[in-house]
């Protein structure tokens, strides 16, 4: 006849005694996704960061109407405006 361990005993096998142990912390939640408004500020913040002004940004964000993925596509057409910006390609 075998000689099985239930669960609970392998448990203790596998698991070393925490106590007195201060890793065993438990983890920050998952990061929850930015609201759109922080997001639209980041990325006008980068523009302005890379050298993009108002009279640059503005043509771009008039050009997004607040649909899903907006957010996304903005920030895809700053991304290329700042890498065919002349400020940004004299570098």
């Amino acid at each position: 006849m075998h000689d099985h361990a239930t669960h609970d005993d392998r448990a203790e096998l596998v698991q070393p005694e925490l106590e007195g142990c201060h890793h065993a912390e438990v983890p920050p939640a998952a990061p929850q996704p930015p609201q759109p408004v922080w997001r639209y500020l980041a990325v006008v913040r980068a523009a302005r960061d890379f050298g993009l002004g108002p009279e640059d940004l503005e043509p771009l964000a008039l050009r997004f109407s607040p649909d899903p993925g907006w957010l996304d596509a903005f920030a895809e057409a700053v991304a290329d405006a700042i890498l065919t910006s002349s400020s940004y390609t004299s570098r």
